[in-house]
């Protein structure tokens, strides 16, 4: 399969309009497209901004898959034509939004296409396509219909021309009577009318001025958070998603809690169900995470070229190399159990239901004001027992509840942050510090038992032995430094601001 990066714009047309001079245009080239598109009955893939379909014609017929990028660009993975079977890979692409219902077609498009190569000093920078578009939305659940559209649209792609193209040639469509597009693309003009209006997606913390908004918004951002690295999880790119998946399922799990006097009595047992279940899938997660950690540690202690280092190098990257490998392909297979998916299933029946109390139509900024308060107060009780721990093994239990309890105050912090503003974000900053340190600290806590471990490996003697003891030294004082360290940080974020205090 290819993959490319999609640049370009779209405008709505007139059926009669004159498409500009544009300079360097050349002669055009006309195309007839025909394109089938796939989706669930309830189009899961055009609601996250995914397009599936087979196209033939054109210089690039074949199955394309579109994902959202960055900067409003799109992600574009290319495979054979083949047969009217989905290829099984790009399948597997968006396994996470399909989970176990099957791809069917949803529409048939056949376009007339004129495109205009614009070329710069013997380069062609974009290309204008002219789009004479015929539409059938096909029916796929009982009692649909077929529904047809016809339109005109122009496209204007970035080929190899940097951003500056857009600058310069949107004016002269502009002036041709081309408008900015009202669909990111042809077939979600054709299904608009399809999509669901009360989905999970509608939420948005964006202008909220209750509490049940903020949770909502919060909640929905995080799970499209959530789909969208386990989009990338499933393209090969492995360590980075794996982590944050579980960032944006603690994140999620956090908010359940945090927010949970909202919900109603009925929805109580649900949502604690859901923060369970997104228990697992980071506990799931959390050895290919731990181990990815642990290498990026060690390789920085062993960096040294003396015999002892070389030495114990090789052993750490022999036994950790094999256990990272299993540990990413079990990461990788959580995402395809059905606990997984039913997970996801119930997550984005709680967000569409939104099975709030009239708690939840309170003014954002007092409840959350007081929900920040109970945080902070939870946050402290934790603090507290660090004093109180009468041992070092004791006191690093209690360090990493702290780092837990500051994990959720941040997270908290930061959805509130819409509403209460730079209060908020500093309250979150003051978490977020704690949370460096002590999750460094954390981290020194797994290196230790892991050089354990490695240190009763059979092949752990002579050079190898002595600098594993090295090692564990060396991670036991910086342990030792960042307990120091932490009472400073933690202090910091337990002291109530002025503006918490009643």
């Amino acid at each position: 399969m290819d993959e490319q990066r999609e640049v370009e714009r779209k405008y709505d047309v007139d059926p009669d309009a004159v498409v500009p001079d544009l300079p360097g245009a050349v002669e055009p080239v006309e195309h007839d497209l025909v394109a089938t598109y796939y989706d669930t009955p309830d189009l899961r893939l055009q609601a996250a901004g995914i397009t599936l379909r087979r196209r033939t014609g054109g210089v690039d017929e074949g199955w394309h898959l579109k994902l959202p990028g960055k900067d409003d660009a799109r992600v574009e993975v290319h495979a054979p034509i083949g047969s009217d079977v989905v290829p099984p890979p790009l399948l597997e692409r968006v396994r996470g939004h399909l989970r176990d219902v099957e791809a069917v077609p949803v529409a048939r498009l056949s376009t007339r296409r004129s495109v205009r190569r614009i070329v710069e000093d013997g380069v062609v920078v974009a290309e204008l396509c002219d789009d004479r578009v015929r539409a059938e939305a096909l029916p796929v659940v009982a009692g649909e219909g077929l529904t047809t559209d016809a339109w005109r649209e122009w496209e204007l792609e970035l080929v190899e021309g940097g951003r500056a193209v857009f600058g310069a040639l949107d004016p002269v469509l502009r002036s041709a009577g081309a408008s900015p597009a009202t669909r990111a693309s042809k077939v979600a003009r054709i299904l608009a009318d399809r999509l669901p209006v009360d989905g999970w997606r509608r939420h948005s913390a964006t202008g909220a001025t209750t509490v049940g908004e903020v949770c909502l918004g919060y909640l929905a951002a995080q799970l499209d958070r959530l789909l969208e690295q386990d989009r990338e999880l499933r393209s090969g790119r492995v360590d980075e998603p794996v982590h944050q998946i579980r960032v944006a399922a603690r994140r999620l799990r956090s908010a359940l809690a945090t927010f949970r006097p909202l919900v109603t009595k009925d929805a109580a047992g649900t949502a604690d169900a859901l923060r369970e279940e997104l228990r697992w899938l980071g506990s799931s997660l959390g050895d290919a995470r731990d181990l990815t950690v642990l290498r990026g540690r060690l390789d920085a202690l062993l960096r040294d070229d003396d015999p002892t280092t070389v030495a114990t190098r090789r052993h750490v990257d022999a036994v950790l190399t094999d256990d990272h490998r299993v540990a990413l392909a079990d990461a990788a297979r959580v995402l395809d159990d059905v606990r997984y998916f039913r997970l996801l299933d119930g997550l984005e029946e709680f967000l569409t239901e939104a099975p709030f109390t009239s708690r939840a139509e309170r003014p954002a900024r007092r409840a959350l004001t007081s929900m920040l308060r109970v945080e902070v107060k939870r946050f402290r009780r934790r603090a507290r027992r660090v004093e109180q721990a009468p041992d070092e093994p004791s006191q690093d239990r209690a360090l990493h509840d702290v780092r837990k309890a500051a994990k959720r105050l941040r997270y908290a912090a930061e959805a509130a942050a819409p509403v209460l503003g730079v209060g908020a974000d500093e309250l979150a900053a003051r978490a977020e510090a704690v949370q460096e340190v002590l999750g460094e600290h954390q981290d020194t806590v797994v290196s230790r038992a892991a050089l354990d471990d490695l240190a009763h490996h059979r092949d752990a003697t002579g050079p190898v032995g002595l600098g594993l003891g090295r090692l564990q030294q060396l991670e036991a004082e910086r342990a030792a430094e960042l307990r120091a360290g932490s009472a400073a940080v933690i202090a910091d974020a337990a002291s109530r601001p002025g503006w918490l205090r009643k």
